[in-house]
C-alpha cells in the first residue's frame, strides 16, 4: 500500500467497537511514514526522524490524512495510542489519544 512505513496500527479495537465511537470505521489504518524517503529503507533506524509523519487511511490509502506531523513511532492499546513525535534526531514528546477521540486529536 506504500513504501517507507515504519509502525502500523489497524484503527479500531475491541474495545473502540464495544463503546461504539461512531468516527471510527473498521477499515481504518494509522502509519508511520516517511513520504520524502528514497532508495534503501533503513531498518536500522537508530534517531528520530522530523521527515516521517503519522497518517491514517479509512481505504486502504486510496487516501490518507496527516493525523501528526513528525510522529515516528506508535504504541497502541484497547484505550489509548500513544504516539512519539520528533522533535530532534534525539528528542520526541509523547502524544496520546484515546478510542472516545477515535484515536485522533493528539
Amino acid at each position: 500500500m506504500k513504501q517507507y512505513v515504519y509502525d502500523f496500527a489497524w484503527g479500531i479495537t475491541r474495545y473502540s467497537a464495544d463503546i461504539g465511537v461512531k468516527k471510527l470505521p473498521k477499515e481504518r489504518i494509522f502509519i508511520t511514514h516517511d513520504p520524502t524517503a528514497t532508495g534503501h529503507q533503513n531498518s536500522d533506524k537508530k534517531t528520530w526522524s522530523p521527515s516521517v509523519n503519522l497518517y491514517y487511511s479509512d481505504d486502504f490509502f486510496t487516501t490518507k490524512k496527516m493525523a501528526l506531523n513528525n510522529g515516528n513511532s506508535i504504541i497502541k492499546t484497547e484505550h489509548y495510542m500513544f504516539i512519539a513525535k520528533a522533535t530532534k534526531k534525539e528528542t520526541v514528546e509523547i502524544h496520546v489519544s484515546s478510542a472516545f477521540l477515535g484515536f485522533l486529536n493528539f
